[in-house]
């Protein structure tokens, strides 16, 4: 299914809507599921904090991946979050060591991944007020197709 401006327009409405932040990240999984995205992340980062950033949303990857990625604390190590600060725009999981170097440890995650099964995906950026930036991600399925950049840049403008 596309994303159409009807089904965006109806998709801000609900988010427009939603009382609570969990209520819109569940609307934004169905959303992005309904148009062939299995898999979807918000990670967080708050660049006036010395944190690690935050995995605040997930749904339909592995449960294995997921315990193992909480447990062993991967987001420390995760590139995409980091990349995510500086890039323009979506990018693929794939490019990001073109965006900026990534380290050692962001090498060996990207291949405990994709041993995993995870394939590859996009990241789309999200910039906000303060240094306060973070991150969706989609799982890209062979059967999804990869959304025009401008609907990707609308969706970045809507979540944050």
């Amino acid at each position: 299914m596309r994303w159409t401006e009807a089904r965006m327009s109806e998709f801000v409405g609900r988010i427009d809507s939603a009382e609570c932040v969990d209520r819109i990240w569940c609307e934004t999984y169905e959303f992005v599921r309904a148009a062939g995205y299995e898999r979807m992340f918000y990670m967080h980062v708050d660049a006036t904090r010395a944190e690690t950033p935050a995995l605040l949303f997930e749904r339909g990857f592995d449960p294995d991946w997921t315990r193992t990625y909480r447990e062993e604390n991967l987001i420390r190590v995760d590139p995409l979050p980091q990349v995510a600060r500086f890039a323009l725009g979506p990018f693929r999981w794939s490019e990001a060591p073109q965006i900026m170097p990534v380290s050692k440890e962001g090498k060996e995650l990207f291949a405990r991944a994709m041993a995993a099964g995870m394939g590859d995906g996009l990241a789309v950026p999200l910039h906000g007020p303060r240094a306060r930036d973070g991150c969706v991600g989609l799982g890209l399925d062979r059967r999804a197709p990869t959304p025009e950049p401008a609907r990707l840049q609308l969706l970045e403008h809507m979540l944050h």
